[in-house]
């Protein structure tokens, strides 16, 4: 019995020594593998999505180009205005109606600016030839006629009538006038073609009689109706 008994004894103690050292023996492993896990979990990631444009949720692109223009930074403020105008219209977030009319300042500014540095190459080579579909039209609108003014100075007129018209720019304008308006007091009269329109009348107009003229120049390359040509006192 008792050859039995520290036999048995001997032998939990063993087996509760090779149990107990177990975990002594993993734990270097344990460690290592700890240290070398973020490679491997990096590496497991799933790739990342092409990076768009980024788009502020706070809209401040016209308050950003004057502030360069009014520190004499007129030609960095036209490639602000451009870069930032096309990036949007390339991401199509116009859910927010403050982005649309902050985007409509801008391009009017951006203009102005064209205008001031004569930087008309920096536009034909940066605005697409169409607007995406999902640009809100007033914002289109604009963009394509900053184009086609681009396109006029680079001596593509043609495109530039082209590209005018495909807006859907009338072209074909009555004009009649004109009318008494000392200090203003016009806009409060109610003159005859107000009231109604006979493109052969004839009604009496600030000096003399006047008739319906038609736009003596429909093939203007902007569609721009030159109304001090067409009217005197």
């Amino acid at each position: 019995m008792n050859a039995s008994f520290r036999l048995a004894a001997l032998f939990l103690v063993s087996l509760g020594a090779c149990q107990g050292a177990a975990p002594t023996a993993e734990a270097p492993a344990a460690a290592q593998g700890a240290s070398a896990s973020p490679p491997a979990v990096s590496a497991r990631k799933a790739p990342q999505a092409a990076r768009r444009p980024i788009v502020a949720a706070v809209p401040e692109l016209a308050r950003r180009v004057r502030a360069l223009a009014d520190r004499e930074r007129a030609l960095e403020a036209v490639e602000l205005s451009l870069r930032e105008l096309v990036e949007r219209c390339d991401a199509a977030q116009w859910q927010d109606e403050t982005l649309v009319a902050d985007s409509c300042v801008a391009a009017l500014m951006l203009e102005g600016l064209l205008v001031q540095t004569a930087g008309w190459p920096l536009a034909l080579a940066a605005l697409p030839e169409e607007s995406a579909a999902a640009t809100p039209p007033e914002l289109a609108s604009q963009l394509g006629l900053i184009r086609a003014r681009a396109q006029i100075r680079s001596g593509e007129v043609a495109a530039a009538a082209e590209l005018i018209s495909a807006q859907g720019t009338i072209r074909d304008w009555r004009v009649i006038g004109p009318f008494a308006n000392e200090r203003g007091g016009g806009f409060d009269a109610v003159y005859a073609p107000e009231e109604k329109i006979e493109l052969d009348a004839r009604v009496r107009g600030k000096e003399r009689d006047v008739t319906w003229r038609g736009n003596p120049c429909p093939e203007q390359p902007l569609g721009l109706v030159l109304l001090d040509e067409m009217l005197r006192p």
